[in-house]
């Protein structure tokens, strides 16, 4: 969501401030609706389009508009996070059970250890790697939504500045 959905915070928020400064509110909206999609310029939007309905309206559609993006962003990150955990785990669980296999086959006499170390041994590593490959793609996926939700944690709080001492706002 945060990925595709961006866009340069700074930059878009020096155009919105220039529209305001020179008192074009509907140029700022124009901006924000092209936008749409970007956490920044709905909230920005919200903030907008409620300026003629006073400063308390601004406020609770500011709020209103960050609170709808947020918990998307918090379920992808758990989502992340438990599939980090469970992938290893599950890569070393099927590589215990291979390896299990292989000496029990070894034991009873249905293998030697060349057949063990060949078959059960190549499948227990194999699935150590997999699930471990996968954690550490987790991981680091969690890693860059991260980033970008507290880049765009940081955008928002500028945008909620920026309508605050906006003078359209009287």
């Amino acid at each position: 969501m945060l990925y595709r959905e961006s866009l340069a915070g700074d930059v878009f928020l020096a155009g919105i401030e220039r529209r305001l400064e020179t008192g074009d509110r509907e140029a700022a909206i124009r901006a924000c609706e092209r936008a749409r999609g970007a956490p920044l310029a709905e909230v920005l939007l919200a903030g907008l389009e409620a300026v003629p309905r006073g400063p308390e309206a601004v406020d609770a559609a500011v709020d209103e508009a960050i609170l709808e993006w947020r918990p998307d962003v918090l379920e992808g990150e758990r989502a992340l996070a438990v599939l980090g955990r469970v992938s290893g785990l599950t890569g070393l669980f099927v590589g215990a059970i291979a390896i299990g296999r292989a000496f029990r086959q070894v034991g009873e006499g249905h293998g030697t250890l060349r057949t063990a170390v060949g078959g059960g041994f190549g499948t227990a590593l194999t699935a150590v790697a997999i699930g471990v490959s996968a954690m550490i793609l987790a991981i680091l996926a969690k890693g860059i939504l991260r980033r970008r939700s507290i880049t765009t944690r940081s955008d928002l709080e500028k945008a909620v500045n920026l309508l605050a001492r906006n003078p359209l706002r009287s």
